[in-house]
């Protein structure tokens, strides 16, 4: 958790790809179709196509056929990923029981792949840069030190004119979460650390796979774990608010000058001894900064300044920041545009290592 008194802090521009609330495991769909090169029109083979932020996905067979089943009902991206490819994705809302398809046509990539051995005359700077990457990338949360990147020396580091750091790679990244029991595999498309102001920007999508264990007391911790950081997450958090329910979640909400000011007009359901509360907090609904969009089928969420988020189960506290003015969410909570939405304090020191998939609700 960050110290909220703090003058310096991690500005995270939430971009993780859109993650959609599951209301029925019975309501699902299918995604089928076919990856064939663009030049050419032949169909390519072991081309994975995954949804975006979930366990679901598959490979192309010799036809260049793939077929996705069990999609529960949301907003979605579907990628189709090869090397030696670009990357190509689509995004689709799932209904309930309809078969959904979708051509992808790849062209080769531009780049050369390459890779740095691993070997003692492993340049400084690479090393100073790969440990600001995976600071911002991977998080500061208890679970960061349990979160490895397998093949971190496929990155490329390029530090422009402006002193901003940009960070690339050819390849899947692969993520070993023993924190949380996940292996995941993500698809890096933007990362950037500005010292100046300690702003990073990442962009990316990922496909999950549960780790396995025959150790009980391991599967358990997993499972906490998984429930602590879904508790302590932005996801959580919009997802209240879109039901409005910010109270039934635990959270204290208030609008602030500045993130990290204390000096909060502070809404809570009842009044605390904590000294961080007003002493007569004031009940809201999240009717007052969220508007329903009936012509577009979705929410905007709008408020002055800098909304603080308190919350009660984890003692965690935010702080969020509308570049624009507004951010419109989907009907299932979820960022139309993720980059809308600026966190700081607790939600912005969750990186990679406390991300679940999308379908993750214990609720």
């Amino acid at each position: 958790m960050s110290n909220p008194t703090q003058k310096k802090f991690v500005l995270i521009f939430i971009c993780i790809c859109l993650y959609s609330h599951i209301y029925s495991q019975q309501k699902s769909g299918i995604v089928y179709g076919t990856v064939k090169e663009k030049s050419s029109s032949k169909a390519l083979v072991n081309v994975n196509v995954f949804i975006s932020g979930t366990t679901l996905g598959t490979v192309t067979n010799n036809n260049g056929h793939f077929e996705i089943k069990g999609i529960p009902e949301g907003n979605y991206t579907i990628v189709a990923s090869m090397i030696g490819y670009e990357h190509k994705i689509d995004k689709i809302e799932i209904e309930n029981n309809k078969k959904y398809k979708i051509e992808f046509y790849l062209e080769e990539a531009t780049y050369e792949i390459g890779t740095v051995e691993v070997s003692a005359a492993v340049p400084e700077e690479w090393k100073t840069n790969l440990s600001t990457f995976k600071k911002y990338f991977l998080g500061t949360t208890d679970y960061s030190n349990n979160c490895f990147i397998e093949n971190e020396y496929n990155l490329d580091f390029i530090m422009d004119e402006t002193g901003t750091l940009n960070v690339k790679c050819p390849v899947n990244l692969v993520i070993t979460n023993k924190a949380l029991g996940y292996k995941i595999e993500c698809l890096l498309l933007l990362f950037t650390f500005a010292e100046s102001n300690s702003s990073v920007k990442y962009v990316y999508h990922t496909k999950f796979s549960e780790m396995t264990t025959s150790d009980k007391s391991e599967k358990d911790e997993w499972e906490n774990n998984r429930k602590m950081c879904y508790s302590r997450s932005l996801k959580r958090f919009l997802k209240f608010t879109v039901n409005n329910e910010f109270y039934n979640g635990g959270y204290l909400i208030g609008q602030s000058s500045s993130p990290f000011d204390l000096k909060l007009n502070v809404r809570s359901k009842k009044k605390s001894s904590d000294k961080l509360w007003i002493k007569e907090p004031r009940l809201i609904s999240s009717l007052e900064i969220l508007k329903y969009d009936d012509e577009y089928d979705q929410y905007v969420l709008s408020f002055n300044h800098y909304l603080y988020v308190g919350n009660s189960i984890t003692g965690d506290y935010s702080w969020l920041y509308l570049p624009s003015g507004k951010s419109d969410l989907d009907r299932y909570g979820e960022p139309v545009n993720p980059m809308s939405i600026q966190a700081f304090g607790s939600f912005a020191n969750n990186g990679t290592a406390n991300l679940l998939p999308k379908d993750y609700d214990f609720e």
